[in-house]
């Protein structure tokens, strides 16, 4: 371990140099990586090359390494497609650039060298002076959203890594500018998209919330869900949805189904306002990205009153079954056959005395059966029970008719 000083400000690193071999290898994939590079790379591009340099210049000092170091680094920070550049510690004179820097700045190199105005270059010029300021209080700053300016007045965006390092003897900083307008463009279009889409949320008639899977906290409510919980929108933002739940373990058992199924539909569930009440509601949740995080939409549709209906109508179901086995029971008791038919003379019900009574039509007695059949029946069977001779003669009468065709 090496300890460095730069400036006023010191730090230690495990890697206090990279061999050259290492360098080069590093140089490399950072030119083939070329647009792919993300913000990470460009941090990890300033954190190694900073930490190299650091490392050269003190082995340079110790007589280790030739003065021609410098050079070579310098080569290789030519090469990088990474803005990158080198200022003066005492008075932000710009030292060196890459071509890189001077293409994004749209500045010759004749133009930029040497200038201490680069803060015209930021959008807002008092962010330098505050980078520089949380520089020198915290050691590096890394990836810092910029937006910067170039000399015709037109902005773009970058990410912004800041070292300190020494540099031809002097205290300096090395900046990495890595342009992200592309992509804060792509955000702005995906902001626009997600304002318009919270709009028509906004406008639903079902109460629709989105909520961060990490915390459980409600990011967007609409008007319609602050209504049914009976509050302002504003004290929905931020609540612990789980707060509204009364069957906790009936939430975690749809929470596995949306984990297997991907979405649920129309569950019901029991919620609770703040106040304590309850309501019911038809639930379903669907995975969404918000605000850059993974998140649930949940849409609830208020059926309380349909559950008040469903409760009565069971209710009265149930007593109309208990009313029928009340009435089964008192005509079971009565020693004579009993029937009863509705008001459009429809079979209901009748007693076992009467089934006996009548067995040759029981299979007439059903409910909804009409009255004519039953009784055209129950005459027949009483007039054959008092004339047993005509009834078997009129048996008789009805097959000789029958048989006389065939014989002749």
């Amino acid at each position: 371990m090496t300890r460095l000083r730069t400036g006023n400000v010191s730090r230690r690193f495990a890697a206090a140099w990279l061999p050259p071999a290492l360098a080069a290898a590093f140089a490399a994939a950072a030119v083939i990586a070329g647009p792919l590079a993300a913000a990470g790379l460009a941090f990890l591009s300033g954190a190694l090359f900073a930490s190299a340099w650091r490392g050269w210049v003190t082995r340079g000092r110790q007589g280790e390494a030739p003065r021609e170091t410098d050079q070579y680094l310098l080569t290789m920070l030519e090469s990088s497609p990474i803005g990158v550049q080198i200022t003066r510690a005492m008075d932000g004179r710009v030292m060196y650039a890459n071509a890189s820097l001077f293409k994004m700045r749209q500045v010759t190199k004749g133009e930029y060298i040497g200038t201490a105005q680069t803060a015209r270059f930021y959008a807002d010029p008092g962010q330098q002076k505050a980078l520089i300021e949380r520089l020198n209080a915290g050691g590096f700053i890394r990836d810092a959203e910029i937006p910067m300016k170039r000399l015709d007045g037109s902005t773009y965006w970058v990410l912004l890594s800041l070292f300190p390092i020494e540099y031809e003897g002097e205290a300096a900083r090395l900046a990495w500018f890595y342009d992200i307008t592309e992509r804060k463009a792509h955000e702005e279009v995906v902001r626009r998209s997600e304002q318009r889409f919270l709009a028509i949320l906004e406008t639903s008639p079902i109460g629709v919330r989105i909520g961060r899977i990490s915390d459980k906290r409600i990011l967007f409510a609409n008007s319609q869900m602050a209504e049914m919980f009976r509050v302002r929108k504003e004290d929905l933002i931020g609540a612990y949805a789980l707060d509204h739940y009364v069957d906790i373990e009936g939430y975690r058992a749809s929470m596995e189904k949306l984990e297997r199924e991907g979405s649920i539909r129309d569950v019901e569930t029991l919620m609770r306002r703040p106040d304590g009440s309850e309501f019911w509601a038809l639930r379903s949740v669907f995975p969404v990205e918000f605000e850059g995080a993974p998140a649930r939409m949940v849409w609830l549709y208020d059926i309380t009153e349909r559950k008040r209906a469903e409760d009565a109508l069971q209710a009265a179901r149930e007593q109309a079954l208990e009313a029928e086995a009340t009435l089964m029971d008192a005509i079971s008791n009565i020693s004579e056959g009993v029937t009863l038919y509705d008001a459009d003379d429809r079979f209901v019900i009748c007693n076992d005395q009467h089934k006996r009574l009548y067995p040759r039509i029981a299979d007439l007695m059903v409910p909804g059966g009409l009255l004519d059949p039953v009784e055209g029946g129950a005459h027949q069977q009483g007039r054959d029970r008092q004339h047993p001779r005509r009834r078997d003669r009129d048996q008789e009468g009805r097959g000789g008719a029958a048989e006389g065709p065939r014989g002749g």
